[in-house]
């Protein structure tokens, strides 16, 4: 078994993030109202696209080797064009890469999001989970409040 990259200390992520945080609200205060909005909601549009890719089981069709849209649309019974367009936001994240020869392949990142990736991974995380993800952050679970469908809200606090 290949030795896997250890993790960093808490400390070390967690004083990271705040770094990120901070650098981002001074962003946020140095560029027009209007586009930080455009920012904040296009946060929200990658979100929905990583959730659709891992619902779909995007992330786990392309761990078996890079594919096209149309070939990830086949194995996963979704509609091609709408399967490219799926797979460009996370693309244009760097969570998956498009390769020149107009093939999608999983990075590091897209890596994580398969059902079988150590830690979590793409499938739904438990209450617990969730507060250890956001402990490792700097912040503190108030409250998770299940929704009508496959996705709950989940409260936190800053710790």
């Amino acid at each position: 078994m290949a030795d896997r990259p250890k993790t960093p200390p808490t400390w070390l992520i967690d004083g990271i993030g705040r770094v990120c945080a901070g650098l981002g609200l001074l962003r946020r205060s140095a560029i027009p109202a209007n586009s930080a909005m455009l920012e904040i909601a296009r946060g929200a549009w990658l979100s929905q696209a990583i959730y659709a890719a891992s619902k779909l089981g995007i992330f786990d069709t392309l761990a078996r080797g890079p594919a096209t849209s149309d070939d990830v649309a086949r194995r996963v019974g979704s509609h091609p064009p709408a399967t490219y367009r799926l797979l460009r936001a996370p693309a244009s994240n760097s969570i998956l890469k498009k390769r020149r020869d107009g093939r999608f392949a999983l990075t590091r990142l897209g890596s994580a999001m398969c059902t079988d990736a150590p830690g979590i991974g793409g499938r739904g995380r438990t209450a617990s989970e969730y507060a250890d993800l956001l402990s490792r952050t700097g912040f503190r679970q108030t409250r998770v409040i299940p929704t009508a469908g496959p996705m709950s809200i989940v409260e936190a606090v800053p710790a």
